[in-house]
């Protein structure tokens, strides 16, 4: 354990923002991530590192995900949808759960209705739009 006020890493949480930003939003791989940080910034950067900033973008995300995902069976109207993907050398699906004040997705390596359960449980009374 650290004492206090002693930063834990070498980034900050704007540069594991921009990491995060680079690699969701703007779909950089790892490699050309860490480039752009060592061309743009000089921050000496390798594809380990990002995903060590990648995960820890990840966790601090989680609480806010986790209440979005509650909020889910709660919803009057859902359009869901799930895109055929890969993760690595798997076969998955990426679920794509629209409300009216937010999108929620979710990687799955399946595309059956054990997602649906997941998500909404027994209590979702609303309406599903979907392409069946």
């Amino acid at each position: 354990m650290l004492p206090a006020g002693v930063p834990e890493s070498q980034a900050g949480p704007r540069l594991t923002a921009l990491v995060a930003l680079l690699m969701g939003n703007y779909r950089q791989s790892k490699r050309r991530t860490a480039t752009f940080l060592a061309q743009c910034f000089n921050i000496p950067a390798s594809p380990g590192w990002i995903v060590k900033l990648q995960n820890r973008a990840t966790r601090a995300l989680a609480p806010a995900y986790d209440e979005l995902k509650r909020r889910l069976p709660g919803e009057p109207v859902l359009g869901i949808d799930e895109s055929p993907t890969k993760e690595g050398p798997l076969k998955s699906w990426l679920w794509t759960f629209v409300a009216e004040n937010f999108t929620l997705f979710a990687e799955r390596t399946t595309r059956g209705a054990t997602v649906l359960d997941e998500h909404l449980s027994g209590s979702f009374a609303g309406i599903v739009t979907c392409d069946r």
